[in-house]
Order: C-alpha cells, then structure tokens, then sequence
C-alpha cells in the first residue's frame, strides 16, 4: 500500500477542492488491555513511557507507537503479565502536520444528497460491499473487511462530480491543558491571577455587555465537549437535560464520565450564573445551556462529531 494518501477537501474560502495528502505510517500497533492493571496507577504509568498513545480502538484498545524498538519484545513480556495483549498487527496510522489519525475499525462515512430516497440509499449501499453500522439523517457509516478497500470505498466517490461525498471514520485525541480544570469551579477568588478565562469574565467590555443583556433562556448555547456535569451549582438553573445528547452512544446520558472536565468549564464561561454570591457570571448568562457529548478521555471520530454538530444546529431548538 502506498506511503502517502491523497483526498480531495472543499476549501470553503476559494470554493474548489482540493488535495490534502497524509503520510502513512505503518509501524503502529494495537494494544489491547483486556483487563486492568493489577496493580496501581504508579505501575500503569511506568508502563507508558515506553510507548505513545496516538489512537483508540475501544474503551481498552489502543494504537500505540513503542518508543523504544528495540526492546518491544521485552516490553511485550512484562505488559502480557499484568493483562495487556498486543495484537501483531500494522496498523496505518495518517499523519499531516503534527496531527495524527487512526481508522482501525475500516469504517467510511458515506454522505448522500438529500434529495435520495431510501431506495436509492440502499441500492447505493448495496454496491459497496461494505456493512451498515449506523446513521442519521442522509449520513451513513458503513465498515469495510480492511483498511484497503476501506481507502477505495472512499476513493471512489472522491471525484468532483460525485453527488455522493465519502470520507473515512478518522479516530483521533485531543490534547487539553490540564491548567484549564481549575477554572471548572468559576470561582474567582481561586487562581484568578493565573486563568485567562476568569480574567476575560471580568473584563470591562464583558461587564459592560452584561449591564445591556441579560441573556435569554429561548437562546441555546451548545457546548460540545466531553459532556457537561448538570448538577454544578452555577449551571444546574440554566442548563436543560432534556435537549442534550451523547454523540457518542446516541441517547441522553451526555453526563461526563470520570476525569472528563473540559465541556463542563467551557460550559460555565458561556453561560454560567452566580448562586448563593458563589461563582461568575458566564458570557450568555440566561441563555440555556445544553451538553453534546462527543469525547471521552480526549478520544472522538469524525462521525461522532458530524453527528453531534447535526443534532445542535436540526434537533436541539
């Protein structure tokens, strides 16, 4: 397979496609941890510094690059005796920039104009050779047997009179600051000195905006993170439960799981209200907050995403 993967984007500044090449490297490895480590968090750690995550697979599996090649048969040994298996196998991982991406599962997105019927989706479909995993409205996700003919799925429809438009389920993780997680209380007699969020909630120009508007709840803020805790005392009065949602598992559990923080602080500097003289006030303050659920520890896909900005801007009014 070739080293490099070309795909033609729609630049939406010049109004034309155009290509975007990946480097391809195939020296990745999936990592699957099949049960927790034995022992603590120290051990988990002393582990890590022998390799990089740089995709994810499954709440357990990961693509990781090993740092050190010359001993992965080593790192091999000691990994398999505290319940961690590595499966020998490549995987291509797509790198431009300092970016990289994953599509371990071999899936392909698969956008169809919306003036298709049903029928014509599943005709369409049917020719691909590939399995439906799921999908919403005119956007499919189907997998292919291999990374392969997932790339000529794809490729197929890359052409500038395709009505059809394709793109593969790229994994990818984000990196967050973990500075960032003290301003999660808004409370700004912490830190205050140190957190530009808090110091841009009280400037002037915001301030001023304040005395103008008071925001309003029939205006919906969607914050699209890795979900956002409803219960926080500065949001439980303007963040709605009913119209936020999971991307990732498709319902309304968007309540984030341990260790993700990041949707709850950006949720509190966009519209957060002081309660009981404890907190800030957050730029929309009266407007009605809703969660979009799209991380969990940092990692998404791309049809995670395409489907949560899908549900904020058709469904969440």
């Amino acid at each position: 397979m070739s080293t490099t993967y070309s795909h033609k984007y729609f630049n939406e500044k010049t109004r034309d496609y155009e290509d975007v090449v990946f480097n391809v490297i195939d020296s990745y490895h999936k990592l699957a941890i099949r049960k927790p480590f034995k022992g603590n968090k120290a051990k988990q750690s002393n582990f890590s510094i022998y390799y990089d995550i740089v995709g994810r697979v499954s709440e357990r599996e990961y693509i990781v690059d090993f740092k050190k090649k010359d001993i992965i048969d080593e790192i091999i040994f000691w990994l398999r005796r505290e319940g961690i298996v590595l499966v020998k196998e490549k995987v291509r991982v797509y790198k431009i920039r300092d970016l990289k991406v994953v599509n371990p599962n071999h899936e392909v997105i698969i956008k169809f104009p919306d003036n298709y019927t049903s029928t014509q989706i599943e005709q369409e479909l049917a020719t691909t050779n590939a399995t439906y995993v799921t999908h919403f409205a005119k956007t499919y996700l189907v997998q292919c047997e291999s990374t392969y003919w997932a790339e000529k799925l794809q490729e197929s429809y890359d052409s500038e009179d395709s009505k059809i438009r394709a793109e593969l389920n790229m994994n990818t993780i984000a990196k967050k600051d973990e500075d960032d997680r003290r301003v999660e209380y808004f409370d700004e007699s912490t830190f205050q000195d140190k957190q530009v969020h808090i110091s841009a909630l009280q400037s002037e120009e915001i301030s001023a905006a304040h005395q103008l508007y008071k925001g309003d709840k029939n205006i919906k803020i969607a914050v699209i993170d890795d979900g956002v805790y409803p219960y926080h005392k500065n949001l439980i009065n303007c963040f709605s439960l009913d119209l936020s949602y999971d991307a990732l598992n498709d319902d309304k559990n968007q309540i984030p799981k341990k260790g993700d923080w990041h949707g709850t602080m950006c949720a509190g500097i966009a519209g957060a209200r002081i309660r009981d003289g404890y907190g800030l006030k957050g730029v929309g303050a009266g407007c009605t907050i809703i969660g979009v659920r799209i991380f969990q520890k940092n990692h998404t896909n791309l049809y995670t995403i395409l489907r949560a900005f899908h549900y904020a801007a058709f469904k969440a009014l």
